[in-house]
């Protein structure tokens, strides 16, 4: 377990659970509605033509893929696959069985100093030698920080 703690020095994980709720839309009006309906919300978008920060812009026109999270920490994910989008709503829980690090990188968004911030979720799981080994398990975007 000590390879695990090497990857984020001086952070102790936390143990918090994970509620995820998986989405599909049809048509960008109707993602651009979810994303629209979410209160509070600060990410980035990915368009054709550029990564942006959100809020910002028009909501509308094509999406690629999304990051967000609203006021009360409700992180929004979304792909464009194929003719449709697909997309994942987190919620952290305050107990559960899974192992929570932080972790800023750099941002995409052109001539911005903030750093994209995710929370790292790694699970318990049993190994081929039927030994339990802690697993990378997702991630979902938090929010910006400043540089």
């Amino acid at each position: 377990m000590n390879d695990l703690f090497d990857r984020w020095p001086g952070q102790a994980p936390e143990t918090v659970g994970l509620e995820i709720e998986a989405l599909e839309w049809d048509t960008a009006d109707a993602v651009w509605s979810a994303i629209v309906a979410l209160q509070g919300s600060k990410g980035w978008l990915c368009r054709p033509e550029q990564v942006s920060e959100w809020p910002g812009g028009e909501p509308s026109g094509p999406l690629l893929s999304a990051e967000l999270v609203d006021s009360d920490g409700t992180t929004l994910h979304v792909r464009r696959v194929g003719r449709t989008w697909r997309g994942w709503r987190y919620r952290e829980l305050p107990s559960g069985d899974l192992l929570r690090f932080r972790q800023t990188l750099l941002g995409t968004v052109p001539d911005s100093d903030q750093r994209l911030a995710y929370a790292i979720y790694w699970r318990l799981e049993l190994g081929l030698d039927e030994l339990c080994v802690y697993r990378p398990f997702t991630a979902r975007f938090t929010g910006w920080e400043e540089t």
